[in-house]
């Protein structure tokens, strides 16, 4: 393996270390704080409409349900799937829309109950649809993603760069320097008295090819 590959590997392995810990760790997890969040401000809605239907509710005034409730279906249809004002024997007062089952993805029920004496009598049920919530993860799990591809493919360009150049240039003209003793390096300067200036791999050919010359000497 290469000086160039041993530098690169870990920053390669560094990447997708990240990126799958992002991904399987980060992401689940905002989705997660994202869903909880998103589902308590559908249960407030939904004790507002408890709380403006409650009467009608009670009195099985069926005009007063359907028109608050088609308002509120109007406004929320795009973030529920089913609206819905059940009596306790299953019989509807209200419904709207479809409601959700088990093959039914991203989908939360939310139930609150009407009481009389302390005895529920009715239910109102909102299914809330979070699909939104997944595919705005998504998108933004792609976007950091990128931008994390992008970061470290920058770096490994500055490592190459530094590698090719203070590196491995050095470290090849080092090994002509041992190898060919008799021959000037360009960045050998010609007096020893300099022999304080270059860089640490031109000193260390400099002292090398002293030491043959006086071993041959």
């Amino acid at each position: 393996m290469t000086l160039t590959n041993k530098l690169i590997l870990p920053v390669l392995v560094g990447y997708v270390l990240l990126a799958s810990a992002f991904y399987f760790v980060w992401a689940p997890k905002q989705l997660e704080q994202s869903k909880t969040y998103y589902l308590e401000q559908q249960q407030l809605v939904l004790q507002s409409l408890h709380f403006l239907v409650k009467d009608a509710v009670l009195e099985e005034d069926i005009d007063k349900i359907n028109l608050r409730l088609d308002q509120a279906w109007q406004s929320y249809e795009t973030n529920w799937h089913y609206l819905a004002v059940e009596k306790q024997e299953g019989q509807p007062l209200y419904l709207a829309g479809s409601p959700a089952d088990e093959t039914t993805p991203f989908s939360t029920t939310i139930k609150m109950r009407f009481l009389r004496s302390g005895y529920s009598v009715a239910s109102l049920r909102a299914d809330v649809d979070w699909s939104v919530l997944v595919k705005a993860n998504h998108q933004s799990t792609v976007h950091v993603e990128m931008l994390l591809l992008f970061v470290f493919m920058a770096l490994v360009i500055v490592l190459l760069v530094v590698t090719e150049t203070f590196i491995k240039l050095p470290l090849l003209r080092l090994e002509h320097a041992m190898k060919h003793p008799e021959e000037k390096d360009p960045g050998t300067p010609e007096s020893s008295d300099e022999g304080d200036e270059g860089d640490e791999i031109s000193r260390v050919a400099r002292a090398y090819t002293k030491t043959r010359k006086d071993q041959q000497d």
